[in-house]
């Protein structure tokens, strides 16, 4: 009869990181010391250097999770919230030194949401801007646009698109400290093409897909703690993001730590802004034949004391679905996380197992909970095929979280258990999974607006439709239409757009146009109501002039402005020009026809015939001016020598009246 041996694999634990470091403390009180140097270094017997001013505005900032008890610099520094100034008068050559002590409480309580927030919504004003592409977070790139509406289509719930958006980026993109990128930060494009980079870009690609999807994201600069072996220290410089949920404000996301919707309190916040390009120290001098040598900051950490402990937000259950399973076979561990708390929990979960398992996919995990929720999450594992045969073999898997406890459970292997194979697994997964099929929704919020706001019939205008993609799908090669005219748009998720529409109106009076936009159905309607009239129309008639008169006598020129249009004439100006001697009225409207009758004097004419010229000048609803002029004549006969005389002045008054008229225009 063959032995049967047992040998029961022990698994290596990992060391526990809330032994060594208080991840999950309600309270951290710690001393952060900034400090750098520069070098003087003169080219010449004449260099000098005069009102240097270094401008440092990596500094720990208050704000809900994080409180600073005290600043002390050196030298002494003029200390603002966000930024330090230091400043020297005539320095010597050498080196000069600059640091900032700050005393900081930090607090590991995140901002807790209890219930759902819709998506997509409306950026407020105030975060609008967090909204745009800047330097390095082209969130306008095809690319980016795309998988962010891929990621959120049929999602209505902020947190979960949010989550997902957080997720894809930390299992797709390689952290990876190349000197390309560990030096130079790349635009979230190159990350998203090349699937690699540091924390910033890590952190530019999360903020640039939340913001193709109109959600407001920044960036934030920052110390951080890390026991990974790719460091020297312990606290270095680090970047993550912070997004904005309406009616909670800004809450920050860690993608590089697995940190969703909360960061653990080892996080000093020293800067947020649009990306990672803003410069973190500034340096302003007046000098001659003076080269400065600046140098890095540095960051030191003292811990000084911890506190509390947050409450345990979810438990985990773990289940190897087969528990015996032949050599070279797969098998499935299932893990039920159950939400604790009545608010949203995002946790992520660590699969530690002995070396003769390998895991296909992932080793972490990351879950999104709603408020009470349970949700699966599974690992597929393979044994090793070079087993000792007649062995009995017992694999325990620990699943850790991210507050560092942990679930063990186990399952054998032999020679002659059933073996199964991937797909069987994969199969077997299938029906397990919890399936939330998501729900899309094609919703077009539309408002249109025909500019000028007054039309005049056969004078073009033009129709500007605002469209915002207020559902949960991305809305391609739609079509936007006025009456017969139509033109295509995609529209992204939560994405606003603008089309404008030539419009040139032929029917006068009040007239709708049906504005619509269509997908494979009806997306949205609107009718725009337009009142069209005709142009302003002033016509002079009725004038009555004598043929002729004499020196001493008056005479009365009368007309009628007749209003010839439905429109009224405004701002309207006539002028009687009398030989270079003018006469001005004005109206604010011509409503109706009105009469006009003016009396002059025969002295004021020229000898022989005289041009008088009766003219209305206005303005339409939009400001545009009109004018319309008719010319009489009337002659000045019989007259004297003495007479002559006087029209011979008058004459040259008014070429000198009529000169400096010229010059005034």
């Amino acid at each position: 009869m063959r032995k049967v041996y047992l040998l029961f694999l022990l698994l290596c634990i990992p060391t526990v990181l809330a032994d060594s470091w208080p991840y999950t403390s309600e309270s951290v009180d710690l001393t952060l010391k900034i400090s750098s140097h520069l070098d003087l270094v003169p080219k010449s017997n004449a260099a000098t250097i005069k009102d240097l001013t270094i401008n440092l505005t990596l500094v720990p900032v208050e704000y809900r999770q994080q409180h600073i008890t005290s600043k002390t610099s050196s030298p002494q520094a003029v200390l603002y919230p966000t930024y330090a100034l230091f400043s020297w008068a005539d320095p010597d050559a050498g080196t000069l030194e600059f640091s900032l002590d700050s005393d900081i409480t930090l607090s590991g309580e995140p901002i807790r949401i209890s219930k759902k927030i819709k998506f997509p919504f409306e950026a407020p004003p105030e975060v609008e801007k967090f909204t745009q592409p800047s330097t390095t977070i082209d969130s306008d790139n095809p690319a980016i646009f795309a998988l962010a509406n891929n990621l959120a289509e049929g999602e209505d719930d902020l947190n979960i698109v949010v989550f997902k958006l957080a997720q894809w980026t930390k299992n797709n993109i390689k952290y990876d400290l190349s000197t390309l990128t560990a030096e130079v930060t790349q635009k979230s494009s190159w990350v998203l093409q090349t699937r690699q980079g540091v924390c910033d870009e890590l952190t530019n690609l999360f903020i640039a897909l939340n913001r193709a999807l109109g959600i407001p994201a920044k960036f934030v600069s920052g110390v951080a703690y890390t026991e990974s072996k790719l460091f020297s220290e312990n606290w270095g410089a680090h970047g993550w993001a912070e997004v904005y949920f309406p009616g909670y404000g800004w809450i920050p996301y860690d993608v590089t730590y697995g940190q969703f919707a909360y960061i653990d309190p080892t996080h000093i916040k020293l800067k947020e802004g649009m990306d990672a390009e803003e410069a973190s120290t500034r340096y302003q001098w007046l000098g001659k034949d003076m080269d400065i040598l600046t140098y890095p900051l540095k960051f030191d950490v003292l811990v000084k004391e911890y506190s509390g402990t947050l409450p345990k937000n979810q438990e985990v259950i773990v289940e190897p679905i087969k528990t015996k399973i032949a050599f070279g076979s797969y098998n499935l561990i299932e893990a039920i996380v159950r939400n604790l708390q009545p608010y949203y929990v995002a946790d992520e979960l660590y699969l530690s197992k002995p070396p003769e398992l390998s895991i296909i996919g992932e080793e972490r995990q990351q879950v999104m909970l709603k408020p009470h929720e349970d949700k699966k999450i599974f690992w597929i594992v393979k044994v090793d095929d070079n087993l000792q045969k007649n062995y009995l073999y017992t694999f325990p898997v620990v699943i850790y979280s991210a507050d560092n406890s942990s679930t063990i459970a186990s399952f054998t292997s032999s020679q002659k258990d059933y073996f199964y194979t991937l797909s069987e697994i994969q199969a077997l997964q299938d029906a397990r999974e919890d399936k939330e099929e998501p729900t899309a929704a094609t919703n077009v919020a539309m408002v249109c607006e025909v500019s000028p706001s007054s039309l005049y019939q056969n004078e073009q205008a033009v129709i500007t439709c605002s469209m915002r993609n207020s559902g949960n799908s991305l809305l391609k090669d739609i079509d936007v239409c006025i009456e017969k005219d139509c033109q295509k748009a995609t529209l992204g998720i939560g994405q606003q757009s603008e089309l404008a529409f030539e419009f040139t109106p032929i029917k006068i009076g009040e007239q709708d146009l049906l504005a619509e936009v269509y997908g494979e159905e009806k997306l949205a309607s609107q009718f725009i109501r337009v009142d069209v009239s005709d142009l302003p129309t002033i016509v002079i008639s009725n004038v009555s002039l004598p043929d002729s008169v004499e020196f001493d006598d008056e005479y009365t020129l009368s007309f009628i402005l007749r209003k010839e249009s439905v429109s009224s004439p405004n701002d309207v100006t006539i002028t009687i020009d009398e030989e270079g001697l003018t006469k001005t009225w004005t109206l604010d409207q011509l409503n109706t026809d009105k009469s006009f009758e003016i009396t002059l004097q025969g002295r004021d004419l020229s000898i022989g015939i005289n041009q008088l010229s009766i003219k209305a000048a206005y303005f339409d609803e939009n400001n545009r001016p009109y004018a319309v002029e008719q010319i009489q004549t009337i002659t000045l006969n019989k007259v004297s020598a003495g007479q002559r005389i006087q029209i011979f002045f008058n004459d040259i008054l008014k070429a000198i009246l009529r000169f400096f008229s010229v010059i005034r225009v």
